[in-house]
C-alpha cells in the first residue's frame, strides 16, 4: 500500500498502473494479484485503511486554563502529529489533491475538515467558558482556527518533504497565527 500511496501522490488515485505498482513495490504482477484482485481493490483498501486510521485517532488535547495560547498551539500540534508521518502525509496530499474529482477523497477530506473545525470549537469553547479568551462568535472563531490549521497543513504538504525545516516552519507560522488570533479576540 505504501507504493500505491507514493505513486498516487504523484499521479492521483487513478494514476498508477498495476505494472507501476508492482515495479515500485518490487513484486511481480502475479504477486500483486495474489494480494489484491485489482487496482481498485488496492485503492479501496488504502481508503479503508485511511478511514480506520482517522477513526482510531485520539483527538484529545490536554486543556489547561492557565495558558490559552498553549491550548491553541496544542491544537495545531495535534494535527501536525496526525499528518506528519510519511504514510499519512502522502495520504493527506492525495486526499486534498483529489477531493474535487474523486468522491471518496472528497468524503475523507470532509472528515478531516470536520475534525479540524470540531477540535477548534472544543478548544475555543473551553477557553471562552473559563474566560481565558472572550469570544463573541464561537462559530466564526472556530471556523477561522480550523481553516488556519488546514491551511498550514496544506502549505507544508505542498513542499512534499516533511523534515525538521518543515516542522519548524509549521510551528513558527502556527505561533504567529495564534498571537494574531488572540489579539483579534481581545
Amino acid at each position: 500500500m505504501d507504493s500505491f500511496l507514493a505513486l498516487s501522490a504523484q499521479k492521483g488515485l487513478e494514476g498508477p498502473s498495476i505494472s507501476e505498482l508492482a515495479a515500485s513495490a518490487k513484486i511481480s504482477k502475479p504477486s500483486f494479484y495474489s494480494h489484491f484482485p485489482s487496482r481498485d481493490a488496492l485503492r479501496q483498501a488504502s481508503i479503508d485503511q485511511a478511514l480506520r486510521a482517522l477513526d482510531a485517532r485520539d483527538l484529545k488535547i490536554k486543556l489547561t486554563p492557565q495558558d490559552p495560547q498553549q491550548n491553541l498551539f496544542d491544537c495545531f500540534n495535534l494535527f501536525w502529529d496526525m499528518f506528519s508521518s510519511t504514510r499519512t502525509s502522502l495520504l493527506y496530499r492525495i486526499i486534498r489533491g483529489q477531493r474535487w474529482v474523486d468522491s471518496q477523497a472528497h468524503l475523507l477530506n470532509r472528515r478531516i475538515e470536520s475534525m479540524a473545525f470540531s477540535q477548534a470549537e472544543v478548544v475555543l469553547e473551553y477557553l471562552d467558558q473559563r474566560e481565558r479568551l472572550h469570544i463573541k462568535d464561537l462559530d466564526a472563531a472556530s471556523h477561522l482556527l480550523g481553516l488556519a490549521i488546514l491551511d498550514l497543513l496544506d502549505r507544508i504538504q505542498e513542499e512534499g518533504v516533511l523534515d525538521k525545516s518543515s516542522e519548524d516552519s509549521f510551528f513558527s507560522e502556527a505561533e504567529s497565527f495564534i498571537e494574531r488570533f488572540c489579539i483579534l479576540l481581545g
